[in-house]
């Protein structure tokens, strides 16, 4: 991270942006100072999906039903099942995921309690 960080700025530095470079990076004249700026500004904008993603393939996670294949009770409802991201935000599929989620979660838990006699009624 240093070695790139250095680069990068050495090359903004050479050329028209020269003035610009000064207004964003803080001297950095050692490590302790490179590092202190990394964590300070190092981030991601990456949206994550697909980790546990969706389908009845082998190298699916979860199955349609959002349940953790290989495991009873187990479902994932979050950007994961996502076979890819999608192009924008992740925030609406997601919570469409969870909604979805929490309507099957409902007709397993009504399915388990009918199995065993117990009444959903107040």
């Amino acid at each position: 991270m240093r070695a790139g960080l250095r680069m990068a700025l050495e090359l903004l530095s050479s050329g028209a942006m020269a003035d610009d470079v000064e207004a964003l990076a803080p001297p950095l004249t050692d490590d302790q100072h490179v590092d202190a700026y990394i964590d300070a500004t190092l981030g991601s904008y990456y949206h994550y999906a697909g980790s546990a993603r969706i389908g009845t393939d082998a190298a699916a996670v979860v199955s349609p039903a959002l349940q953790v294949h290989g495991a009873e009770h187990m479902w994932v409802a979050d950007a994961s099942v996502m076979p890819r991201a999608p192009r924008g935000l992740t925030q609406a599929p997601t919570i469409a995921i969870a909604e979805r989620a929490a309507q099957l979660i409902g007709q397993a838990a009504g399915r388990a309690n009918a199995l065993i006699g117990v009444s959903s009624a107040g």
